[in-house]
This record gives structure tokens, C-alpha cells and sequence, in this order.
């Protein structure tokens, strides 16, 4: 799929909209739910932290440490894919 640079806010503000849908659906379900998003910074995890909470749910960090030489081989999959 190629999203021009015009639309590119148009689709992250409703694919955030689907994610956020999703998420309090599998919540309001009674379902755990796993979010890796591995370069997130404390601004999102905050919003999604509080999201959840007020959902009714609990909330846990899982901070998984990584070698230098790792997470740059991940950057550069991620970028390959992209």
C-alpha cells in the first residue's frame, strides 16, 4: 500500500482510532492484551497506560534489555519492510 505524504495524518489518525476501538473491545471482553510497540516514548505509553486504566484494566511494562548491535539490526529490518 503507498499513502502519500498528504494523507499519511488522515491514516494514522484513523488507524489509531481502529487500534484504540480494538483494544478497549478486547478489554470490555475480559482479554489479556499485549502492545509492543518496541520505540514507543513515555508520551504514548502514558496515553495508552491511562486509556486502560480508566477501561478498568491493569497496566504492566515489560522492559526487555537489548544489545546495541540488536536493536540496530531491528532497526534495519523494520526499515527494509518498510
Amino acid at each position: 500500500m503507498i499513502i502519500r505524504k498528504k494523507n499519511m495524518k488522515n491514516c494514522q489518525s484513523r488507524w489509531k482510532l481502529r487500534f484504540k476501538k480494538k483494544l478497549l473491545s478486547l478489554i470490555q471482553q475480559g482479554k489479556d492484551v499485549v502492545i509492543d510497540f518496541s520505540f514507543w516514548g513515555k508520551e504514548n505509553r502514558n496515553f495508552y497506560k491511562e486509556l486502560i486504566r480508566k477501561a478498568g484494566a491493569e497496566t504492566e511494562l515489560v522492559y526487555m534489555k537489548a544489545s546495541k548491535e540488536l536493536l540496530q539490526k531491528k532497526n534495519s529490518i523494520k526499515e527494509i519492510r518498510s
